[in-house]
């Protein structure tokens, strides 16, 4: 692990050689108020790293592509539970884009999606198990 503090990490990742596009948040939390790509490419660092620091993507206004990779980094981080987010596209989206081994864990998600009384999150749960059981994370 690096000794850079937790919101330079992700800003260093992102930063491409001009200077961050916002501020963190006075919390710590990264900002979304730079352009959509910076926001996903933020989301896409928590789907894999499962950083410590959130930021408020949901009121932040951003487009439904970048939402929707924040809600699958939330999910696999098990940030949010995945029975209480409303049945819809986002929701059917955020979940078919996960992988087993994105899930911090993959039983516990799978057991969720199996829950869910729409049949969308029932088949991705038929088939991130399948996913888990191959790659021997189950």
């Amino acid at each position: 692990m690096t000794s850079a503090p937790e919101p330079v990490r992700p800003a260093g990742l992102l930063d491409s050689g001009t200077a961050p596009a916002a501020p963190p948040a006075p919390d710590g939390a990264p900002a979304l108020t730079g352009p959509p790509e910076a926001a996903l490419a933020l989301a896409r660092l928590h789907l894999r790293g499962h950083v410590r620091t959130w930021p408020e993507w949901r009121s932040a206004g951003l487009p439904e592509a970048v939402r929707t990779a924040w809600l699958s980094a939330e999910i696999a981080a098990g940030r949010t539970d995945v029975r209480d987010e409303p049945a819809g596209e986002p929701l059917y989206q955020a979940v078919r884009a996960l992988h087993a081994a994105d899930a911090d864990d993959p039983g516990a998600l799978v057991r969720a999606l199996a829950g869910r009384p729409d049949a969308v999150p029932r088949a991705e749960a038929v088939r991130l198990a399948r996913e888990a059981l191959d790659a021997a994370l189950l």
